[in-house]
């Protein structure tokens, strides 16, 4: 993983994007603060695991859906 900081110029943004195409990753740091060029399928990636956990939250949150009045368990216990 290449890193480029400053100086820098237009061409050194060409060479990392042409780079990244080719599945590199390069880190600018910019007065202290990171950011990256990455693969376009790294960024495909990444959101495909974040729909799959949004999927898994929102099942998990229809299972919170399906609820067992308290009534219903506390005579099952017999604390009522």
């Amino acid at each position: 993983m290449a890193t480029i900081k400053r100086p820098y110029d237009l061409e050194d943004f060409r060479k990392a994007t042409k780079s990244a195409s080719g599945g590199e990753r390069i880190i600018i740091e910019i007065d202290g603060a990171k950011a990256a060029i990455v693969p376009v399928e790294d960024v495909t990636n990444i959101e495909a695991l974040e729909d799959a956990e949004d999927l898994r939250d929102g099942k998990a949150m229809e299972d919170l859906n399906d609820t067992i009045p308290i009534e219903d368990v506390m005579k099952e216990y017999s604390l009522i």
